[in-house]
Parts: structure tokens; sequence; C-alpha cells
């Protein structure tokens, strides 16, 4: 049985504070960087008045939520897995080239979408994904790729 933890003008509250808060994170050319999964949970626990999620230990979370990401770019043909994660590290590029790679991960930083980092292996740009939220969900993976696809169109 779930104890409320907040009541109706909390939530609504809550709701709002979250939206404030994004003013207060790190920003590029003057957008937020948002941790989307962080958001999304702590909106969860406002609406649902649950204690926070736990699925296992965190490294293990983030290390399966790796390997889907791993298994997804597989799946997909316009992107390139550059290696099987072994962690929480992950490295993949659109096959459209290393300008475009670039260009897709200022992007995604500027809209808010991702932090994600660039790497050069064997002579060639991709994004450099590290899990570090144990909340990150396979939803939010798939919206990720969502957006490195159109935005690589």
């Amino acid at each position: 049985m779930s104890i409320p933890l907040f009541d109706a003008n909390t939530r609504r509250f809550a709701h709002h504070l979250v939206d404030l808060l994004f003013d207060h994170v790190e920003r590029v050319d003057e957008r937020p960087v948002v941790d989307w999964a962080a958001a999304d949970e702590l909106r969860r626990l406002v609406s649902l008045d649950q204690e926070p999620r736990t699925d296992g230990p965190p490294l293990e979370q983030v290390t399966g939520i790796s390997r889907y990401l791993y298994q997804r770019v597989n799946g997909i043909e316009e992107l390139e897995a550059m290696h099987e994660p072994q962690l929480d590290i992950f490295c993949f590029r659109h096959r459209g080239g290393d300008a475009l790679n670039g260009a897709i991960r200022e992007r995604l930083i500027r809209g808010g979408m991702a932090r994600i980092t660039t790497t050069v292996l064997a002579g060639r740009r991709m994004r450099r994904v590290t899990m570090i939220n144990p909340r990150t969900t396979r939803a939010h993976i798939g919206r990720l790729l969502d957006e490195v696809l159109r935005l690589g169109r």
C-alpha cells in the first residue's frame, strides 16, 4: 500500500518546481542540458507518491541500458556500433560521416536532449555515451535514437 507523500497542491507545485530547476542546469549556448531520466523520475515520484525505483544495483542497471542501446543501434541501418559495451560506456556513429556526427552532437546538446561527448576511434568521429543515471530507461534510449535519426536526415 502506498502512503500519500504529497497532496494535490503540493504535486502541482512540485511539477512547476521541476520546470524551474531547468533554469539552473548546465547550459550550452543558452539552452539547458537536462537529465531527462532524473526529471522523469521526479515527476513519477510526485505523481504516484511512490518510493524511488530500485531495479537492482546501479552498475548493473547502467550496464544493462548500455547493452540495450548497443542492441538498438545494431538494428538501425543508418547507425554503426563501434564496440560491444562492457560496462556503462558505448560509442556509436551515424554513417553519414564525421561532419554530420559533430553536427548531430551539437544539436542534441543545444536542444537539451542529451549531454553526449565525442571521441575519435580508428580516425572516425563518433558519439560516446556514458550511462550514469541508473533511472535511465529504454524509453529514454528510444527518444535519444529517434532524435539522432531525425537530426541525421
